[in-house]
């Protein structure tokens, strides 16, 4: 599925999996981008769950879900932090 609000990261793979990075179309936000779940796909419950989810796979090794994780530490490091934040916190009550 294609949508008309892509950044330069190639969500094709993001997409199938029920996920992507979305341009959030606001000019001089300082974070530009949002790593959301795809609602019409209904693979993930919350952008929560597809944050854990790329977070999970880069931590396996997959570097897509890396390359990912990077696009927003590079270009939207407020998201990347908020993506961070709330998968240490998760480990830290697991």
């Amino acid at each position: 599925m294609q949508h008309y609000d892509e950044p330069a990261f190639d969500n094709q793979q993001a997409h199938a999996e029920g996920w992507g990075i979305f341009d959030l179309c606001e000019i001089g936000r300082p974070d530009p981008y949002q790593l959301q779940r795809v609602d019409a796909d209904e693979c993930f419950t919350s952008d929560d769950e597809a944050w854990r989810h790329v977070a999970a796979r880069a931590a396996e090794g997959s570097a897509y879900h890396g390359a990912a994780l990077d696009f927003l530490r590079d270009h939207s490091p407020g998201e990347y932090a908020a993506v961070a934040a709330h998968v240490a916190a998760r480990e830290s009550v697991a």
